[in-house]
């Protein structure tokens, strides 16, 4: 063996731990770059917080447009009904509201049968309760018809 062969192992082994350190630093320096994980989780709240907030007053303000349009849709229908009854109205105050001859009062009895129509000022003569909204305006046998009439305020004698 030569000194040379010998030699070049050494020189082998500077190159080796040089490109070894090299690697080290890029690496270091790449882990240095990498963003701090909380910091991460703190940005991803926020930009969640603040789509959830606009998510939220987006929904709020539909919502209350919605609420609005109910609203005046309900309003307008009452201005319309009072002004149909208007029309048509010739009484004094306290009568306002009351049924009139001209209103509707039903259908008349099915010949042969026993039923009978429920609906009309006939049974709508008062300010509605929660029993008035448990039935459905249509035909009813005789034994139906008086026992929602008996749930009903108000004096139906002879109406079924």
């Amino acid at each position: 063996m030569s000194a040379r062969t010998l030699a070049a192992p050494s020189a082998e082994i500077r190159r080796l731990r040089a490109e070894r350190d090299g690697l080290r630093r890029m690496l270091a320096d790449l882990v240095g770059a990498l963003p701090d994980p909380a910091d991460e989780v703190r940005y991803r709240q926020v930009l969640c917080l603040t789509a959830a907030a606009a998510v939220r007053d987006r929904a709020w303000s539909e919502g209350f447009a919605a609420a609005l349009a109910d609203v005046k849709a309900a309003q307008h229908g009452i201005v319309r009904d009072v002004r149909q009854h208007l029309r048509t109205w010739d009484g004094i105050r306290e009568e306002f509201g009351r049924p009139r001859p001209g209103d509707y009062t039903g259908a008349p009895a099915r010949a042969g049968s026993d039923e009978v129509w429920l609906a009309g000022p006939v049974v709508h003569h008062h300010q509605c309760l929660p029993a008035c909204y448990a039935y459905r305006p249509g035909w009813y046998t005789r034994a139906e018809a008086a026992a929602i009439l008996a749930a009903l305020p108000g004096d139906y004698a002879g109406a079924a």
